[in-house]
């Protein structure tokens, strides 16, 4: 309970952190203090109403699981280099210990299963399989699922901004039917103006979100796929070509 603890820490720093860095920049201070494009960011910001706010905090669970994704799906938490050539030596020699050891100074998932498959090295072919086989899903699942908040992210970001643009041409019409054909045009355009501002920030959320997305589960396909071939490969090599463990 306190590891899971620990590892979902640096998820709630990056997201506290993400908040109150878009707070200080879209508040009214900021505003008066910054000029150019960050004064123009902060007037269309509030300019979209309350739904930009429902827009910042997606920004905000996007930009963090981002991050913690490129922080934590590294080859060396997965598939280390150098690795399984290392255990290779080591059960050649029958030195056992030696290989769990060494594994069990190692976080990444195939140090896990290959420390598994030297614990029950005395069970047969297909329990062995089957033992490797539950550790690499236990592993990697962590992994498939935190990359699903960036398609949430890039799904609802442009609903929102789509919800934030009806809600303008609603106000605009109401307007337009209070004025009549007395009113000036020009306030009609304005509200129209506001409300594709949601639409805009919604599209600018959603389209990076999305390539992330789909850049972070091709990498973990490509890392679950070495893995799971390397701890085949070692299976095999230890269990059929040698007979078994000595």
């Amino acid at each position: 309970m306190k590891g899971r603890s620990m590892r979902r820490l640096p998820m709630l720093v990056l997201v506290l952190v993400g908040v109150a860095v878009i707070l200080v920049c879209v508040s009214p201070s900021a505003a008066a203090r910054k000029g150019g494009a960050v004064d123009e960011f902060i007037i269309q910001f509030q300019m979209g109403g309350a739904t930009m706010w429902f827009l910042l905090a997606l920004s905000v669970t996007g930009l963090a699981f981002s991050l913690e994704r490129a922080i934590r799906l590294r080859r060396k938490r997965l598939v280390p280099k150098g690795l399984a050539d290392q255990c290779r030596e080591l059960w050649a020699q029958g030195a056992y210990e030696e290989v769990a050891a060494l594994c069990e100074g190692g976080r990444s998932a195939l140090a896990q299963a290959i420390k598994y498959i030297v614990q029950y090295r005395d069970a047969s072919l297909d329990d062995v399989r089957t033992i490797a086989g539950d550790v690499t899903d236990r592993e990697l699942r962590p992994h498939h699922r935190r990359v699903l908040p960036l398609a949430v992210v890039a799904t609802l970001s442009p609903l929102l901004g789509l919800f934030g643009t009806v809600l303008g041409m609603m106000g605009a019409f109401q307007r337009f039917g209070l004025l009549g054909e007395t009113g000036d045009p020009t306030v009609f355009a304005n509200d129209i103006s506001k409300a594709l501002v949601t639409t805009a920030f919604g599209l600018v959320i959603a389209v990076p979100s999305l390539a992330l997305y789909h850049y972070f589960r091709g990498r973990t396909t490509a890392f679950a796929d070495e893995l799971e071939t390397q701890v085949s490969e070692l299976t095999i090599e230890w269990f059929v070509k040698q007979g078994g463990a000595r």
